[in-house]
């Protein structure tokens, strides 16, 4: 849809005529795109949509026609050869109308798309994680316990209040990340 629509507005951008056309197809594209995020639609949606299809094809080949015919020479007869193919494609606003009020009678768009939801956009709640238990990386003890005792003041003295800065260097995959949430979960309690 969205092809046929960028070449009916190269081609037809001055032509007042073809203005409606093209905002009715630009409204049935839209109404395309929201039902085609329905999860599994019921039979009048996919019929509808299948009909939207084949409607944009034959107007694409109707416009694929023009852009790729030959044209006639002299110009009385090339314009009589343009005025007839706009005629052709103006024909495709009845079926577009039609396209369109099937869509509005049925209530397509704000009957399925509010009712169904693309599995893949559910969210899981944060509330899942406390049943699970978090794994607890083998090798994590004595590396966590000599960082916390360097980190946590142990007098109060002025030294042991200062702020004071880790860097972790390592190669990927060894675990720098992992090791540094935990420390800063068990700093945090």
């Amino acid at each position: 849809m969205g092809s046929l629509l960028r070449k009916l507005d190269e081609i037809l951008r001055t032509e007042e005529r073809a203005q409606g056309l093209i905002g009715d197809l630009r409204i049935i594209s839209t109404k395309m795109e929201k039902l085609s995020e329905v999860h599994s639609p019921p039979r009048t949606v996919k019929y509808w949509m299948i009909e939207v299809r084949e409607l944009s094809y034959d107007m694409e080949v109707c416009v694929d026609r023009f852009v790729h015919a030959r044209q006639p020479e002299y110009l009385p007869a090339k314009v009589a050869w343009i005025l007839a193919w706009i005629k052709e494609i103006l024909g495709f606003e009845a079926r577009v109308k039609e396209v369109n009020e099937r869509c509005e009678r049925y209530n397509l768009v704000n009957e399925y798309c509010k009712n169904h939801h693309n599995p893949a956009k559910i969210v899981v709640s944060h509330h899942l994680r406390t049943l699970y238990k978090e794994p607890d990386p083998v090798g994590m003890e004595e590396p966590t316990n000599n960082l916390l005792e360097w980190l946590m003041p142990r007098g109060h003295g002025e030294e042991d209040l200062k702020l004071k800065v880790l860097s972790v260097l390592g190669d990927e995959g060894v675990g720098k990340s992992t090791l540094v949430k935990r420390l800063a979960r068990i700093i945090a309690r």
